[in-house]
């Protein structure tokens, strides 16, 4: 097979062409919760097929033993550290066993065995397979750089449809583009506009084409769609955070720093004050108070959802029953290190909620952080943090990176904004769900691949030579 010419002398990696070719096409089926059949969305076909094609080359190269394919890569450590916390947690389990088989569910909720396993295998698919194949496929700077320019067009089709909804319904919403809620829908559209962004800046550079300019003036259109369709107050002010990180990432002199920031401002500032939702981000969706039904002053669903979570994770429960300290109700600490185990938020979190609402609240409308605290324990939200914090660290180290091509240092930058926004965003929606989390996964295993390595040393030949 022959060796990938790029810029970097240090990059002796190979591509599987088949494997490669669908980590694109799941790339380019990410972003949506539209399902098949039983919440499979295609993109999890694609991963699935992925996986299988993946794990059957590397058996039949091992059998085979032909060392001058391409070696298989396993996901960077953080991922590792993620698993290996949510497998901690799973040991709670057992101490109410008899409970979760019994569950019969409700009109809200699937009976808690079927949440349980859904739950582990969300967690599997997500933090496993999704990054295996993903590092596996995207194993050099420049499929990296072609991986998140696709990213970037399918954004700009999402936010095309997002775009028309927004100007064509009255109710915020409505307007979720190719995903099940507004809240899902903002969150992509926080992980992706920064993205934008950053290839906007880059195409813009002076001394380029006309095509390139024009193509940086659409690139910065679609930013001010997106954030004029944006139908929620934390994914808004999350991009906007991520567009102002990117243009001060981006390689260049203070001025020209200054410059972009200015102009990030612009686009930040004019979707704000003609937005058609605009009113509605101060609905119960953020208020820390609203009037309920009765005219009364209560708190809002949401903020009610975080005390309970808090309560929930300092809880002290053994086997379903809950120790309550005198003066210190529901506060003895017990839950805190690994949580109650996967899949138990909606079953539990009513339990520790004196305000949450009869009716279930909106979708997708939970604090990221406070459904893992619970259930994995704050070592799990320690975990999800590693993980962020390395997909940064990476992304600014790819960013500075001069064997990087520039392009490649570009979509660092993006990256490192995608992810700052993300973990802003994660305090007004959860981002690990169906159609959102693949693109999560996607972000931060680009961010790794993009920052510096040590050189590899030369593939050996195989026995035919080759």
């Amino acid at each position: 097979m022959a060796r990938e010419m790029t810029s970097s002398p240090r990059e002796t990696r190979t591509d599987d062409p088949i494997l490669t070719g669908l980590v694109l096409l799941l790339v380019v089926l990410m972003p949506t919760q539209r399902s098949i059949k039983a919440n499979v969305t295609p993109a999890d076909l694609v991963l699935g097929l992925a996986f299988v094609w993946l794990v059957g080359s590397a058996v039949w190269r091992f059998l085979l033993r032909r060392p001058n394919r391409p070696s298989l890569l396993w996901p960077p450590v953080p991922f590792w550290i993620y698993l290996f916390v949510a497998g901690l947690s799973c040991l709670r389990l057992p101490s109410d066993l008899e409970h979760i088989l019994q569950d019969a569910g409700s009109q809200y909720q699937a009976p808690l065995r079927i949440l349980v396993a859904k739950e582990i295998l969300q967690t599997v698919e997500l933090f496993f397979i999704a990054p295996l194949v993903l590092v596996n496929g995207l194993r050099t700077r420049r499929m990296t750089a072609v991986a998140a320019c696709l990213l970037v067009g399918v954004t700009c089709l999402v936010v095309l449809w997002g775009g028309a909804q927004a100007g064509s319904h009255g109710s915020a919403e409505a307007v979720r583009a190719t995903f099940g809620s507004r809240l899902a829908y903002g969150g992509f559209l926080a992980v992706a506009l920064p993205l934008v962004w950053a290839l906007a800046l880059r195409l813009s550079a002076p001394g380029g084409a006309m095509r390139m300019t024009l193509i940086s003036v659409g690139l910065c259109a679609m930013v001010f769609v997106g954030l004029y369709s944006m139908p929620a107050f934390g994914p808004f002010w999350a991009a906007a955070l991520g567009l102002v990180v990117v243009s001060s990432a981006l390689p260049g002199s203070a001025g020209a720093r200054w410059g972009r920031t200015a102009a990030a401002l612009v686009l930040i500032v004019v979707p704000w004050a003609l937005a058609p939702h605009r009113s509605e981000f101060r609905t119960p969706s953020v208020a820390l108070q609203v009037t309920n039904e009765d005219g009364e002053k209560a708190i809002a669903d949401r903020y009610a959802e975080w005390q309970a979570a808090h309560a929930m994770t300092m809880a002290n429960e053994v086997g379903g029953t809950v120790t309550q300290e005198p003066g210190y109700p529901l506060y003895a600490g017990g839950n805190a290190v690994v949580g109650l185990g996967p899949g138990r938020y909606q079953d539990k979190i009513s339990t520790y909620g004196e305000f949450l609402p009869v009716n279930k609240i909106e979708a997708d409308s939970q604090n990221q952080y406070l459904v893992i605290a619970p259930t994995l324990g704050l070592t799990g939200v320690f975990a999800f943090a590693i993980l962020l914090g390395e997909g940064v660290r990476s992304g600014v180290r790819g960013r500075e990176d001069e064997t990087n091509p520039p392009l490649a240092r570009v979509v660092s930058a993006g990256l490192v904004g995608s992810l700052a926004s993300l973990a802003v965003a994660c305090l007004y929606l959860t981002a690990l769900v169906r159609g959102l989390g693949l693109v999560v996964m996607l972000v931060l295993v680009m961010a790794m691949t993009l920052g510096p390595r040590p050189a590899e040393p030369p593939t050996p030949p195989g026995p035919d030579g080759e």
